[in-house]
């Protein structure tokens, strides 16, 4: 639905005087830029003259009260704008025969006018003041005039009136502002072609509307700035008008609030926001408006890069590979699609959902990060070989004919200690053992490196199973809360690790707040046990990078700045 919201003020009334053959408006100010060299001697001495040609003509035919007035030396005539209204409209009630021909609505009829023929509004919803106390600008008089005039020239549109609260000064920015955002609120949906003519009214009532306006989340918005021109407005025509999306305005708010979520980390709120204003833009690019093409280019690549930050927080790497590949321009992230890092994308995120108090995704990806450093090490350390990947490439068949004695031995003694069930596998029966669950594969880790007797690779063995040990109470209440649909916070997880507590006084685990140092001592000893350079994405210091989205959210952001995030 397309819907024209528009103020109105003095200057949306011209009437023809008696006399003259000109349609002279009743607005008494200068207006910018006035075009004057085009006017004949006759018509010139009439604008320069029309608030005297207002005063004896039509105020004196409809009896308005006029007073003569001095401002410093020149002389001129006050009369109230809301009593002419008034009386005018009585008189065009009584015979419209006689008015409807002598009045124009010059400029405010522009704006209709190009909203029926271009966009073809139905609606117009137009702010009034009827003040307390009564003030003598007050256009509530006007827009019955204007009613009955359209009625007759565009019989299928509706005009509605939106009074301002007659309590509130038209003065007022603050509260104009806060009426203006209800009036958005509860008749504008997203889905709506927003057009706003601001010219009319008092300027804090231009401000207030233009502002709202801007700030709304509608999908379609579009200014219609009716152009003053005095030979037009004699002539009773309709002014020409402008179409301003005001769409750099508009980019500079769209690109803040991206960045803000950025900061957060949220790109699939970022990439949805670029994509509604993509759309905008498409919807502006029919107006031949200048400069969108480039600047929908730019967003369409940002989108991709956003695309990418997405697949790899839903660990698809091989979804960010396509995209990354798909696109020149974003080359400088093939680095993490050829040295893609499952372990390092599992840390991350522990940092991040951390940091933005996302408990129940932090406790899932602590259990991942936790389970993923086994199988990390099995990878590294060799002992791929000693599985069936061929029939099972996603699990863990661990097939006894290829292990060495001596580590079937080390992963044995430990394994009847924590499975009853190994303890009576029939191995001539089912040579393939299925390592059950993470105790397992710690096992079998802790065989690995038992059967390699390095001693470096023993201590730092030894403090990720410290590390692993302290996490483990969290990764089992991690389990309890998905099987209860419980929720968690911060604040509940101190709660019942304290109660835990008192129940059980050996407890073996960590304090909350010292998770992520557990988890980034388990970072940092894998690395060394495997002769790994110090990861730069490994720390809890304030310049440690994010691994992925670091680069990601600072690779976007730049390209907006460029753009026009300024």
């Amino acid at each position: 639905m397309t819907i024209l919201i528009t103020n109105i003020g003095t200057s949306d009334l011209a009437v023809k005087i008696n006399g003259l053959d000109y349609y002279v408006p009743i607005f008494e100010r200068d207006e910018p830029n006035e075009e004057k060299s085009s006017l004949t001697p006759e018509q010139l001495k009439v604008w320069e003259q029309r608030n005297k040609y207002i005063a004896e003509g039509i105020c004196q035919e409809l009896n308005v009260a006029v007073t003569e007035k001095d401002n410093k030396g020149k002389k001129y005539f006050d009369f109230s704008f809301r009593e002419l209204t008034d009386k005018l409209r009585s008189a065009y009630q009584e015979n419209p025969e006689l008015w409807h021909s002598r009045i124009c609505p010059s400029r405010i009829g522009g704006a209709i006018a190009q909203a029926k023929q271009q966009f073809a509004v139905q609606q117009v919803h137009i702010f009034v003041t009827n003040q307390k106390p009564l003030h003598k600008d007050d256009t509530i008089y006007l827009f019955d005039i204007l009613k009955d005039w359209f009625q007759r020239e565009i019989p299928d549109i509706k005009l509605i009136c939106e009074q301002i609260p007659a309590e509130m000064p038209a003065i007022d920015q603050d509260k104009l502002l806060d009426y203006f955002y209800h009036f958005f609120q509860q008749n504008i949906s997203y889905d709506s072609t927003l057009l706003v003519n601001i010219k009319g009214g008092t300027p804090q009532m231009q401000t207030a509307l233009k502002m709202q306006a801007i700030s709304y989340p509608t999908q379609h918005l579009m200014f219609i700035d009716p152009q003053f021109s005095i030979g037009q407005t004699f002539a009773g025509k309709f002014s020409t008008c402008k179409r301003n999306p005001y769409w750099r305005y508009m980019r500079v708010q769209k690109y803040q609030t991206v960045q803000q979520l950025l900061e957060r980390w949220d790109f699939e709120a970022a990439k949805q926001i670029l994509n509604q204003w993509l759309e905008t833009l498409e919807y502006f690019s029919k107006f031949d408006i200048l400069d969108i093409a480039e600047s929908q280019k730019t967003i369409e690549v940002v989108i991709q890069a956003l695309e990418i930050a997405i697949c790899y927080f839903n660990l698809d790497d091989v979804g960010a590979r396509k995209i990354i590949f798909s696109n020149p321009q974003l080359d400088s992230f093939k680095q993490f699609a050829t040295n893609y890092d499952k372990l390092l994308n599992l840390y991350t995120q522990c940092r991040i959902y951390w940091e933005l108090n996302q408990v129940a995704n932090f406790l899932s990806r602590m259990s991942s990060f936790c389970e993923e450093t086994l199988h990390y090490l099995i990878n590294k350390l060799g002992g791929l070989k000693y599985f069936d990947r061929v029939n099972y490439p996603n699990d863990w068949y661990l097939d006894k004919g290829k292990v060495e004695t001596p580590l079937w031995r080390y992963f044995a003694k430990n394994e009847e200690q924590d499975n009853e069930k190994f303890k009576d596998w029939d191995f001539q029966r089912k040579p393939k053992y299925r390592l059950p669950g993470r105790f397992s594969k710690w096992n079998f880790v802790d065989a690995m490196i038992s059967f390699r007797d390095r001693p470096k690779e023993i201590r730092s063995w030894e403090a990720i199973s410290n590390s692993l040990n302290l996490l483990d109470y969290w990764v089992d209440k991690r389990n309890e809360l998905i099987h209860s649909a419980s929720g968690v916070s911060k604040q509940s997880m101190a709660e019942f690790l304290a109660k835990d507590r008192e129940n059980e006084e050996e407890l073996i685990t960590c304090d909350r707040d010292n998770i992520l140092t557990e988890i980034t001592n388990i970072g940092r000893q894998t690395s060394q046990l495997l002769n790994q350079a110090k990861s730069p994405y490994i720390g809890l210091d304030s310049n440690v990078r994010y691994y992925i989205y670091s680069d990601v959210r600072e690779w976007a952001i730049e390209r907006l700045k460029k753009d026009g995030l300024q």
